[in-house]
């Protein structure tokens, strides 16, 4: 009980939303979709990285013409089932001016800014609906350290899995910035290690010593 990562579980049974086809309204409104008075259609496609591969493909309807019901038609098939569902369009006024528009979930009519299509599922819902967890709350503190390096590292034109070399340096930037992200990199990779090995060996002497510095790091960011 209580062993290393035994507090991932619970948001570990649920799908990421990163693996779920996304529709946010202030997407739609960017293609000028939301607009009082009128009726727009549209698509909207989704495609799996890194292969391109076709996720989901829908077809779409704003119909604003009735200012009391707006609401939003999804037309599209799931596997064998053909969905055409009516989503509500809800307006707020933000303090600082203007208009703002929520989808009201058709399950449980929570005001949502954005909906979601997880693998297999067949019609939009709001997260909590799907009870869908962000990748981040999956990793543990070594995985946080370890992505970080990673994205540093593909600041600099590194491929992840390849150790950097100077010849990758993009033109562009200085020889200065290049050695600070790589050594940055090379910091985080290091500190996901060391943390790694302290919570599979907690009795281990460096374990100790490895504790007291994450308590240090952590109470530096927390300034």
């Amino acid at each position: 009980m209580g062993g290393y990562g035994s507090g991932e579980w619970r948001s570990a049974r649920y799908a990421r939303v990163e693996d779920c086809c996304v529709l946010g309204a202030a997407w739609l409104r960017s293609r000028g979709a939301i607009r009082a008075g009128c009726m727009v259609t549209g698509t909207a496609s989704w495609t799996r990285r890194p292969s391109g591969e076709l996720a989901a493909s829908i077809w779409w309807e704003a119909d604003l013409r009735d200012p009391a019901a707006p609401c939003v038609w999804l037309r599209y098939r799931a596997g064998a089932a053909r969905v055409d569902e009516a989503v509500p369009l809800h307006r707020t006024a933000p303090n600082y001016g203007g208009t703002r528009w929520w989808f009201g979930c058709p399950r449980c009519g929570r005001r949502s800014a954005t909906l979601y299509l997880p693998p297999g599922a067949e019609r939009f819902r709001c997260r909590r609906c799907y009870r869908l967890a962000y990748q981040c709350q999956r990793e543990t503190a070594p995985d946080r350290m370890l992505r970080r390096a990673h994205k540093l590292r593909a600041r600099i034109g590194c491929p992840p899995g390849e150790s950097p070399r100077l010849a990758q340096k993009p033109k562009w930037m200085r020889k200065r910035t290049y050695w600070r992200i790589r050594d940055e990199a090379e910091s985080w990779d290091a500190a996901s290690l060391c943390l790694g090995f302290a919570r599979l060996l907690p009795t281990h002497p460096l374990s100790a010593e490895i504790r007291r510095q994450e308590a240090r790091w952590k109470g530096a960011r927390g300034r």
